[in-house]
Parts: structure tokens; sequence; C-alpha cells
């Protein structure tokens, strides 16, 4: 694994990555979390067109899961109630949005089937699901494979 220096590293320990055996993660770098991350919340901050890799996705909910939780401990310890996660869930919104209907359009779906997360369990379980699904290889009506983009 290349998690190196402190805050990496604190990362890797967080999701308990040294109890894995070497490439488990298909070589996990918490910088290259963190920078999918910095790309959807900067550049693709409200874009809901294109298509977005699984990559791009899960990166992006992992960063996004980890500070929440570390707001959530904050916010736990200084008793300032869930002031901390709303904020980021507000201000957060239209990115998670956004890779959410790009990961769909990866999947040559609509980017309207982000409502099902409305419905409870069924919902969730379906998009879950599509989300850990490969994307269409080649172009779809949504775009150019991102996958091919990027080689």
């Amino acid at each position: 694994m290349q998690c190196t220096g402190a805050i990496p590293g604190l990362f890797a320990r967080l999701l308990w990555l040294d109890h894995y055996p070497k490439g488990a993660f298909m070589d996990f770098d918490a910088n290259t979390a963190v920078n999918w991350f910095k790309t959807v919340v900067t550049e693709r901050y409200v874009k809901f067109d294109g298509r977005a890799r699984r990559t791009e996705f899960w990166n992006y909910a992992l960063v996004y899961f980890v500070i929440w939780f570390v707001l959530l401990l904050i916010q736990h310890a200084t008793g300032s109630g869930g002031a901390l996660t709303n904020l980021l869930s507000f201000g957060l919104l239209l990115p998670s949005l956004g890779v959410s209907v790009r990961r769909l359009h990866d999947l040559d779906k609509t980017g309207w089937w982000v409502l099902a997360g409305l419905v409870p369990i069924l919902g969730w379980a379906l998009l879950l699901y599509w989300y850990a699904q490969p994307g269409v290889s080649g172009s779809n009506q949504y775009g150019t494979d991102p996958k091919m983009a990027q080689r």
C-alpha cells in the first residue's frame, strides 16, 4: 500500500487497511481517494451530464463518509448536536447528486433513478447494486467511456 505520511497513514489505520494482505485493495492510495473527492467537489460541483467511473464514485463516497464520521465524533465530544454533519450534508448535496447521476449515466440509466433512494431499503439496495456494477464499455447516450478517456 502506498499510504505514507500522517494523514494518509491515519486514513489507512481508520480503515484497518494494515490488516489485509498486500494488494487486497489494488494498492489503495489515500491520496488518490482524496484527489477524486477534490475533483468532484471543485471541478464537477454541479455537473450532472457525462459519466462517472466506479473509481470516482466510490472514492468520493469513501472520503465523504470519513469526513462525516470525524465530524460526528467531534459533535459527540462537544455536544454540538447535528450542526456539523448537517452543514457537511447540505454543502455537499449537489456534488453528491451530481456524482450519483453521472454514475447512473455510466450504466446507461437515466439520472432520475437517483430518486429510487427515497424508497427505504429496496431503493437503497437497487442503487447500491447499480453503483457497484461496471459501466457500459464504449460510448453511450451520455458520453464517451470515462475509463477509455483516461488511458
